[in-house]
This record gives C-alpha cells, sequence and structure tokens, in this order.
C-alpha cells in the first residue's frame, strides 16, 4: 500500500500555528514561514503539491548544493534543515519534533586529569599573585 501524504500547503500551514503554539517568537516566526514558503516554491517548480519524502531528499541536495556554493551560509543550510525536520516529522507522524538535531558531539570533553591540572594551576596563579603583591 502506498502512503498519502498530506498537501504541502496546508501542512506548511500546520506547521507555521504548531511553531506559534509551542511559543517560538513572532519574529523567529517569520523566518520559519520564509523557509516553508520557499519548500512550497521548489514543490512547485517540481509541480508537485504534496509533501513526500522525495520531495524533501530534492529539496536538501538543493540546499547542499547552495550551501557549498556559498549562495546561502552554513547557519541558515542548518536552520532550513530544521525546518524540513519539523515538516517531515508533522507530515510523517502528526507531531512536530522540536528537538535538537545533535547533542553537540563535537563539544570537547575535560578529562579529570585536565580539571586536576586546572586546579594546580589556578591555585599556583593565585599564590604567584599573592607574592606580586606583596
Amino acid at each position: 500500500m502506498i502512503k498519502a501524504y498530506p498537501l504541502l500547503k496546508p501542512l506548511t500551514a500546520q506547521l507555521i500555528e504548531e511553531i506559534r503554539a509551542y511559543g517560538i517568537l513572532e519574529v523567529s516566526l517569520e523566518q520559519y514561514q520564509i523557509v516553508c514558503n520557499s519548500i512550497v516554491r521548489f514543490a512547485q517548480s517540481l509541480q508537485v503539491d504534496s509533501y513526500s519524502p522525495g520531495l524533501m531528499d530534492s529539496y536538501k541536495d538543493n540546499l547542499d548544493t547552495r550551501c557549498s556554493s556559498g549562495e546561502i551560509c552554513k547557519e541558515y543550510h542548518r536552520f532550513q534543515l530544521r525546518v524540513m525536520r519539523m515538516l517531515s516529522s508533522l507530515a510523517e507522524s502528526g507531531n512536530v519534533d522540536f528537538s535538537s538535531t545533535k547533542s553537540h558531539p563535537r563539544k570537547y570533553i575535560v578529562s579529570d586529569e585536565t580539571w586536576r591540572l586546572k586546579g594546580v594551576r589556578h591555585r599556583e596563579h593565585n599564590m604567584n599573585s599573592i607574592r606580586i603583591k606583596v
């Protein structure tokens, strides 16, 4: 059985309402609307009027190309991917996924050894500061 997906315009309108109900500021809501409009225009250029995973894949490919060429910045690319994920979750499950995309895996985790050294250096620095002041 082939899954029937919702029409894109009502789906994006519903997404905006869900975002508003979630409490995202009106000024930010406008940015979400701009991305939704961009997705709808992209679909219209392909003569498509319904959401589909294939449409989202094509839009992502287009975004990746635009980002690689410098037409859009990485931050805007990431924001558009977030909106796409939210739209996809709404279309697929009926619920908007507001979660963050990552748990920041590139963030440096300080080892216990480093914390100990930092504590020692901090105490040494304070002792040096005291000596200078005396």
